[in-house]
């Protein structure tokens, strides 16, 4: 009996006599009461003398059944029958498609098979169990079962699916999945089984644009991100950390159709590091709570994850996290510290620096590391090279993740480098770390749909899909800079009665728009000024008088003017700024020279600074200067549209 779709065997008669029919095999072996079978088919409003038309639509059933049977209902494999207070539908559960679904499912799951016998099962039970079921059925009871119904046939998918992947055949069940996707695009546990099939098939890239598209529908659909279980699936596949596949093969590579073998799985951490493992440790978590709302930054989370827990080491893993003032360094550390837990069991260690160096505050970090790590406090040295040599004996043998957030200078950094191979070191800084070995990320502003997914987070998804316009132009007026975005967002956040375009129109005054960009103890200008602080005198005048311009793209030659000095001393105080990151390459003019530009918030604020603390002299230098880039321009301008023009612009002055 197929009650899954549209049967196109046996006529059983017009709708409410095939709901009836269904409502029966549902309960297939059970008595039904008329009052149940009532309910199910009418809903709440039945009609005059339902009973009576229930009665007609069995009887014709009995009829449709004897016709279907061919020899009488003596012998038929199915009964409907009349018992005390309702009706009863006998037949073999096997032959109905949604009670054989159950059975082998449930025999499927059971102990003591082994996975070929359980594929052979669920797919068994996956026959008949396609398209929607009780399609055409209206009532609210259908609606109820076909929801319970469709939830079944997933879970038997999924179970199927492990399976399949298990036996080195995820491939197989990839279309399928699929399929059940698009029926139920919020199903995360359906995602997450394709997810794993397609990554498990040699096909990562689908598997991720999987993800995206389940995370894009349930922000739509829901205004939530995925649940922790399919964002942990993610980051696993990001890193390349999803468990291998085969039931007794923890190392065994996966079969895939065509292409080479992936890479050996390494072996768990724990059996690579049985030798300290079987020792109690103490075990420090100095984390603190990631940041809310995290804008999500996949390409570097993946490189960073890549870089600490990549092959096996002769030293520590570092990876150093490089970026100007308000560019979500720190967000991006935590968030990836988190993520990478289980990869270092032996525990986390994390100090918050903020550009602070010298001896004594090393020290301090190391004392506070050796007690999270265990040692006695009177047993504590005093000097920081005793310290450091006692600290990096701590964490001899141990899987230590270490994170420094704001460090200013490699010397600064140094004796907190563990010496074991096994640990790693997750830095944040706005200097480039030369002097040490590690792997740098560059982080930049937000690409603009971080940006804006940033700002939906926020301020909540109704209000960006709302005004999508607005709400980009909101985060262009924040230059994509994390922290501008975040207050732009808390702002509207606290004021639900404001339409984006509101704050867009405050944010359009370029004068005022650094002290719009304030909420509670957060403000732009404090994440520039720190920044700002750490350049030395000519580099800050520098910025200053590259605030006064009024094109934000000039060349080294510009600079020397600027400064009034020659070019190579010019160039080393442009070098400053470019490795502060606040001032970027912009590539190069006609002639092959360098190009640069201070752009975005970062422009208004040397602005602040030039009038807060520049002199009329700098003011009179960066204006004429200014006008002749004016003229310039205008005389180039002139010439290539009147090849004999360049004199129609006379250089005055």
């Amino acid at each position: 009996m197929e009650c899954w779709g549209p049967d196109g065997r046996v006529d059983l008669g017009p709708l409410k006599q095939r709901t009836v029919m269904a409502a029966l095999l549902a309960d297939t072996g059970r008595v039904v009461t008329q009052e149940t079978l009532i309910e199910r088919v009418w809903d709440d409003a039945p009609p005059a003398e339902v009973r009576n038309v229930l009665y007609t639509y069995v009887t014709r059933l009995r009829r449709v059944l004897a016709s279907a049977n061919g020899e009488g209902e003596e012998s038929a494999p199915v009964h409907l029958l009349r018992r005390s207070g309702g009706y009863l539908l006998e037949a073999d559960p096997d032959a109905v498609d949604v009670h054989r679904l159950r059975t082998l499912t449930a025999r499927a799951k059971g102990p003591g098979l082994d996975d070929a016998e359980r594929s052979t099962l669920f797919r068994a039970a996956l026959a008949g169990a396609d398209g929607i079921p009780l399609a055409d059925l209206t009532c609210a009871w259908a609606a109820r079962a076909r929801e319970h119904l469709v939830r079944q046939r997933g879970e038997a998918l999924i179970g199927y699916a492990a399976v399949e992947t298990r036996l080195g055949r995820p491939a197989t069940v990839v279309d399928a999945l699929h399929q059940a996707l698009t029926d139920q695009p919020l199903a995360e546990d359906l995602a997450a089984a394709l997810m794993t099939a397609l990554h498990h098939a040699g096909r990562t890239a689908e598997a991720l644009e999987v993800f995206a598209r389940t995370r894009g529908t349930i922000a739509s659909e829901l205004g939530v991100e995925p649940g922790a279980e399919l964002r942990r699936l993610h980051e696993d596949i990001l890193r390349g950390a999803l468990d291998p596949v085969g039931a007794d093969r923890r190392t065994a590579p996966v079969l895939r159709r065509g292409g080479p073998d992936p890479a050996p799985v390494r072996p768990p951490i724990a059996h690579r590091h049985r030798a300290w493992a079987e020792h109690p440790v103490v075990r420090p978590h100095m984390l603190p709570a990631q940041i809310d709302h995290f804008a999500g930054r996949p390409e570097e989370e993946a490189a960073i994850a890549a870089a600490l827990t990549g092959a096996d080491q002769p030293s520590a893993a570092i990876v150093a996290v490089i970026g100007a003032s308000g560019l979500g360094k720190s967000a991006l550390a935590l968030h990836v510290a988190h993520l990478l837990r289980e990869e270092f069991p032996d525990g986390q260690l994390y100090a918050e620096l903020n550009g602070g160096a010298g001896p004594a505050v090393t020290a301090q970090i190391l004392v506070r590391f050796l007690r999270a790590l265990g040692v006695a406090t009177e047993t504590l040295p005093d000097t920081v090279e005793e310290l450091a040599d006692l600290y990096r004996g701590a964490l001899a043998g141990r899987r230590v993740l270490v994170v420094l957030d704001g460090i200013a200078d490699e010397e600064q950094v140094a004796p907190l480098l563990p010496g074991s191979p096994d640990c790693g070191v997750l830095i944040t800084s706005r200097d480039h770390l030369a002097g040490i070995g590690c792997t740098r990320v560059i982080v930049d502003v937000l690409r603009e749909a971080e940006a804006i997914r940033l700002l939906a987070a926020v301020t909540g998804e109704d209000r960006v899909r709302a005004e999508p316009q607005a709400a980009r132009v909101l985060t262009e007026l924040c230059g994509r800079l994390p922290i501008a975005v975040r207050i732009a967002g808390a702002r509207l956040l606290t004021r639900p009665h404001w339409p984006i375009s509101r704050l867009v129109a405050r944010l359009s005054d370029e004068r005022g728009r650094l002290d719009e960009l304030v909420h509670g103890r957060m403000a732009v200008r404090d994440a520039l000024d720190h920044g700002y602080r750490s350049l030395d005198k000519p580099a800050r005048t520098l910025f200053r008088q590259l605030g006064r311009l009024d094109d934000d793209h000039f060349d080294p030659r510009l600079v020397s003017q600027l400064l009034g000095v020659d070019q190579d001393t010019a160039d080393d105080v442009l070098d400053q700024l470019v490795a502060s990151h606040i001032v970027r390459p912009a590539g190069r003019d006609d002639h092959g020279k360098p190009r640069y530009r201070l752009g975005g918030l970062a422009r208004l604020y040397a602005r602040d600074r030039a009038e807060a603390e520049g002199t009329d002299r700098e003011a009179r230098r960066a204006a004429t200067l200014s006008l002749e880039a004016h003229r310039d321009t205008r005389r180039i301008a002139g010439a290539v549209c009147h090849p004999r023009g360049a004199t129609l612009l006379p250089r005055t002055g």
